[in-house]
């Protein structure tokens, strides 16, 4: 599962980048790549972009709102244009002619790929993959806790980000909700319907 590029398109302060991850000669050591920059270069952006590949996106037209990563969209529109070598997908992964203005691509090791997407019909983002694996990751981390799926691998994300909003404190419950559910989140405790996602919760 080995994360090969990431490339993108009018997202933030990006209008066409590419990066492409050195593959390391040691197969026992993992590997390691750090962004530096001033305040502003795209950092953060570059780690909501990794992240949001092994992320939940809800089916239909319905504005995703993890860690607001659409906001670093600068359009919602498709277009025409026929890049060489280019990925082109339409609405939830169906193959067509057309690409998104604002995407990000992720590559993945042997030939597999996440595409994240602008869409022109509901201004949200969308998911699209070619590997079953992540699309059932992806489907699974807001499951039930006591479901079958067993999971190959975990994907995290972690940030600075220091906002702690004010909660009272209680006795820790029983948590029914799935633990991995926002492991992507950048922002932890945004809670969900019917989810308490607070601090107590998480050290639980």
């Amino acid at each position: 599962m080995k994360i090969e590029s990431l490339e993108l398109k009018n997202i933030g302060v990006f209008d066409d980048e590419k990066i492409v991850f050195p593959i390391s000669s040691s197969d026992d050591k993992a590997d390691i790549h750090i962004f530096t920059g001033i305040n502003g270069s795209g950092k953060s952006t570059l780690l909501f972009a990794l992240a949001s590949a092994f992320d939940y996106f809800e089916k239909g037209h319905k504005n995703h709102v993890s860690n607001f990563f659409y906001k670093r969209f600068r359009f919602f529109e498709n277009t025409d244009y026929k890049k060489p070598g280019a990925i082109l997908i339409s609405e939830f992964g169906k193959p067509t002619n057309q690409n998104y203005r604002s995407e990000v691509t992720i590559g993945i090791k042997d030939e597999a790929f996440v595409k994240i997407y602008g869409c022109p019909g509901c201004k949200g983002i969308h998911s699209a993959t070619n590997n079953p694996n992540i699309d059932n990751y992806s489907g699974n981390i807001k499951s039930s806790p006591n479901s079958q799926f067993e999971f190959e691998f975990v994907a995290f994300a972690y940030s600075g980000y220091r906002y702690v909003s004010s909660e009272e404190v209680n006795t820790i419950s029983a948590f029914k909700g799935n633990p991995l559910a926002q492991s992507l989140e950048f922002i932890k405790n945004r809670a969900e319907p019917n989810q308490n996602y607070s601090i107590n919760q998480w050290i639980l």
